[in-house]
């Protein structure tokens, strides 16, 4: 017999496990995940609320439904966080819905739940809780530290003390990687998926704009918006997604999701494949300059081109072909690199353009126009090189997907080195408190980035270099949590 898997670490099928065998219910698993949050809460601020007395009394009706075996699915009596401009009914819940702010949350009475989550709540999951965020996910004001909000504070990553944990969906970053539930949902319109995913040792799923309903999420654009899971490892952010995915036009509700090609989505988790990289050609691109969204996290260059590059070793021994795109671009004499040049890249990295009038033709313009280059450096090397995929750092991938609403997976790939600067956030702007924005051990997260619709193929990828890579452990919180599933069940054998 040995020692109790951790909450930090145990995935939503070995939950699942306990759960049928009867050595935990789901009533446990609120109660300690509630722990959980109370010992860590006062120090990163990562969760706006929870409604513990509503989340048991669902926790018994899925417990009665379970001893009936009357199963949901994959997600039954499994307690989730949702970032806190996801909107919760007054019906279904006393959770509030405030994008972070103290004004609009006390003014927050939705009619019905954002529609992916009343998707995930009919197949059994258990919401839990509010995760903290950048207030308007980040769209508040230039003075504003990442992760803070009015109505949660500021949200500290795990790893390292002081740390930031990005944004917007800074709190479900750190909720996921320290097991404050079994997963959490977070929304991107640039880097507010992938980031936190990165900075929080976590897996983000940021999927294809219209693959996942946006109706009752307070948005920023529709254009780009998207909502996805962070979990621990890539098998339950599958498990979640395939809970959330889906069409969602009827009543005018999301009519992006219109544009998928299926009827259905697919079972994301049927991706879980060991060989899925194997004689596979991935693209890898590499960009010197790195895109610091207003942190100089860049400044530990070195040491994340040497975590890159172990993480290319992995995907080679996973069975991948790896092709470097720039080195391609400069030698193949087709692609007319003394003509053409190649420096969309930095100056994607380097625009610093006046926002224009949201709804105007030139905003539109301007929009299609990024949306079309930055799209083209998925798109064109993918088809000319016939590609399977694409690998980069996190920061290129949020640069380059962002505007044409490409999907992104981001699996984590170590913590920078013992040699690694501490770098605290730019103060230039005034904002405060600084963060740290490298330091050593703080984690960092390798994406793969594919065209629309291609999730699943990337969602093979990454399980595949996950499990070769296992890097999600080689690194352990700062911040240490008591409440843990040996409270309930003592030991137990292999799950």
């Amino acid at each position: 017999m040995g020692a109790a898997t951790s909450l930090s670490d145990v995935s939503i099928a070995e939950l699942q496990k306990l759960l049928e065998s009867g050595a935990i219910n789901s009533r446990d698993l609120v109660e300690l995940y509630a722990s959980r949050i109370a010992e860590v809460n006062d120090e990163l601020h990562a969760v706006i609320e929870t409604d513990v007395p509503g989340a048991l009394l669902v926790a018994e009706t899925l417990d009665r439904e379970r001893a009936h075996g009357q199963l949901r699915g994959p997600l039954h009596g499994i307690p989730l966080l949702v970032k806190d401009n996801y909107a919760t009914s007054n019906m279904s819940s006393h959770l509030r819905t405030g994008a972070g702010s103290v004004c609009l949350a006390a003014g927050s009475h939705p009619a019905e739940d954002a529609t992916v989550v009343a998707k995930l709540r009919a197949a059994g999951a258990i919401i839990l809780g509010k995760t903290n965020q950048a207030e308007f996910s980040g769209a508040r004001g230039r003075h504003v530290p990442q992760g803070w909000s009015a109505r949660g504070g500021q949200t500290y990553g795990a790893y390292v003390k002081g740390q930031t944990a990005c944004g917007s969906s800074s709190g479900s970053g750190v909720a996921a990687g320290l097991g404050l539930a079994a997963a959490a949902l977070g929304t991107e319109t640039a880097g507010s998926i992938t980031c936190p995913a990165s900075f929080g040792n976590v897996v983000g799923i940021k999927p294809t704009v219209g693959l996942t309903s946006r109706f009752g999420i307070v948005q920023i654009t529709a254009r780009q918006d998207t909502a996805g899971p962070l979990a621990r490892s890539v098998g339950d952010a599958a498990v979640v997604l395939e809970g959330m995915a889906g069409r969602d036009v009827g009543m005018g509700r999301d009519n992006y999701t219109d544009a998928q090609p299926w009827d259905r989505p697919p079972r994301y988790t049927q991706a879980l494949n060991t060989s899925a990289l194997r004689g596979k050609r991935i693209g890898v691109l590499w960009h010197e300059q790195g895109i610091g969204f207003g942190m100089d996290w860049w400044a530990n260059k070195r040491q994340i081109r040497r975590l890159f590059d172990a993480a290319l070793d992995d995907l080679r021994r996973a069975g991948a072909e790896l092709v470097d795109l720039l080195a391609c671009l400069r030698s193949e004499s087709r692609e007319r690199a003394a003509e053409y040049s190649l420096e969309v890249l930095a100056d994607i990295a380097e625009e610093e353009k006046p926002l224009l009038p949201a709804g105007g033709a030139e905003a539109w313009t301007a929009y299609m126009n990024r949306s079309k280059a930055t799209g083209s450096f998925i798109r064109k090397p993918r088809r000319d090189q016939k590609l399977d995929g694409l690998v980069m750092y996190m920061d290129l991938a949020i640069a380059l997907a962002s505007a044409p609403g490409l999907p992104i997976v981001t699996v984590p790939m170590g913590g920078l080195g013992k040699d690694a600067q501490v770098v605290y956030s730019d103060d230039e702007d005034g904002a405060l408190p600084r963060l740290v924005v490298g330091a050593p051990g703080m984690p960092q997260g390798l994406s793969f980035v594919g065209e629309e619709w291609s999730e699943m193929e990337l969602i093979g990828f990454a399980y595949a270099y996950e499990q070769v890579s296992q890097r999600r452990g080689t690194l352990r919180p700062w911040v240490k949590l008591g409440s843990d599933l040996g409270d309930r069940i003592g030991e137990f054998g292999e799950l």
